[in-house]
């Protein structure tokens, strides 16, 4: 009004008008936020960002974005709890993304909810097949998707890590042949006996069987295991006998009971009927006296028995002189273990009859030899007898008549290519001493 042109308080604010940034509007404080000479009471931009401040969701805070993350109509820039997740700002690990439970696996400072790598593995969670647990190498032994370090089955054979036997090699049926707790399918040495599987691979022994060769002794404690001590062809851990001197390995070392992998069945096991006394399995004569411990101890079971004589002891050794009792000492008789009291020797080698493989020396043992006391390695059967041509006592005892030839140089020689043959040629051979005798006459 008129009165307003005399005034020097326009507003009646009780700033002078000269002095007043708002001369139309009442505001004693003079508040200016952005300091453009225009009184915040009649700027329409207080926070001058460019956004006027009836449309502005921070009118008072610079935020030309108007970003409101919670879509509450405050704007990010001046709302104390953006993410609406009940955590203010100020101590939100992830301000801009709700997580209420501040979930940070890796302590980084930065929640989960917002992290890229929540176990700080340096690989992106979008790629990582552990998210919340480092594993750098990522390692997925049945390739499901899931790292070792937090699958509960690694091996995916459908028994869980802590109940498997063998964690990263499948095998549903957890088989474990030597019960230690380790899965066959990776133990290096799955029956137990101390030995690799690869060592027991190379020697030919059987690496899930403790005792290959059955008599009572693991592989591994078989005295010089991988060496063959008879030269028999098998390593003594295969060699049920390994000195050839006809008492098991078990018996000699004073083994009573059976390994659980010791075949009972099989026959090599004899347990020690005097465990405290024991001998050497890999020496046929333990005590050196010239009488092997196989004939002192005549019945093989370890004790020295009625009878017999002690293989630790090499004096009573000099008792046996005649051990088949022929009555010839050892020394003369051409077989010491058999009694033969004729001597009889065929084929003059040395070795007596009752005991020679082939008494006639015709390179043809006895028990497939059709003269086993004539030589003949040729085995010609003319007649097909069963008796070689050379011991038949028939003889040949084919019929002339029926044209059969056996290939016997001896018996077909009449019969070659050429040769006369038949009844005819019979007649003539017969009528020959006839013409003979009227010649003479």
């Amino acid at each position: 009004g008129e009165g307003d042109a005399g005034d020097v308080d326009t507003d009646n604010d009780g700033v002078d008008d000269p002095d007043d940034n708002c001369l139309d509007t009442p505001n004693a404080d003079q508040a200016d936020l952005d300091a453009d000479g225009e009184g915040d009471a009649c700027d329409a931009d207080d926070d001058d960002d460019g956004v006027l401040d009836d449309d502005d969701n921070c009118p008072r805070l610079v935020n030309p974005d108007q970003g409101d993350t919670d879509g509450d109509g405050i704007g990010d820039a001046c709302e104390g709890d953006m993410d609406s997740d009940g955590v203010l700002d100020d101590n939100d690990n992830c301000p801009a993304v709700a997580n209420p439970e501040q979930g940070d696996n890796d302590g980084d400072g930065e929640g989960d909810a917002c992290d890229t790598d929540d176990d700080d593995d340096t690989v992106a969670d979008v790629v990582d097949n552990c998210v919340n647990t480092p594993n750098p190498e990522q390692i997925d032994t049945d390739d499901d998707g899931l790292g070792d370090l937090c699958d509960d089955d690694d091996d995916g054979d459908g028994i869980a890590d802590e109940d498997d036997n063998c964690q990263l090699g499948a095998d549903p049926l957890g088989a474990d042949h030597d019960n230690d707790g380790v899965g066959d399918i990776c133990d290096d040495d799955m029956d137990g006996d101390g030995l690799t599987n690869a060592q027991e691979i190379r020697a030919g022994t059987n690496p899930l069987d403790a005792d290959t060769d059955d008599d009572g002794v693991p592989d591994n404690e078989e005295t010089a295991w991988n060496v063959d001590s008879d030269g028999d062809g098998l390593i003594n851990a295969r060699d049920p006998d390994s000195d050839n001197d006809g008492i098991f390995d078990g018996t000699e070392a004073g083994v009573t009971e059976p390994n659980p992998d010791t075949l009972e069945g099989a026959g090599y096991f004899v347990p020690d009927a005097d465990p405290d006394t024991t001998t050497d399995p890999l020496e046929a004569d333990t005590d050196q006296g010239g009488v092997s411990d196989g004939i002192e101890d005549a019945n093989h079971n370890g004790a020295i028995d009625a009878g017999e004589l002690d293989p630790n002891d090499a004096s009573d050794d000099v008792q046996i002189t005649d051990t088949d009792g022929d009555d010839l000492d050892n020394e003369e008789d051409n077989c010491p273990n058999v009694a033969n009291p004729q001597q009889s020797d065929i084929d003059g080698d040395g070795v007596g009859d009752a005991c020679d493989d082939d008494m006639d020396d015709d390179g043809v043992v006895n028990d497939l030899d059709n003269c086993i006391d004539v030589p003949n390695s040729d085995q010609l059967d003319v007649d097909g007898d069963g008796d070689g041509d050379a011991c038949d006592p028939n003889g040949d005892s084919r019929d002339p008549f029926d044209g059969t030839f056996s290939g016997s140089e001896a018996g077909d020689c009449a019969q070659g290519p050429g040769a006369p043959s038949g009844p005819w040629y019979l007649i003539a051979l017969l009528g020959l001493p006839l013409l003979r005798r009227r010649r003479r006459g």
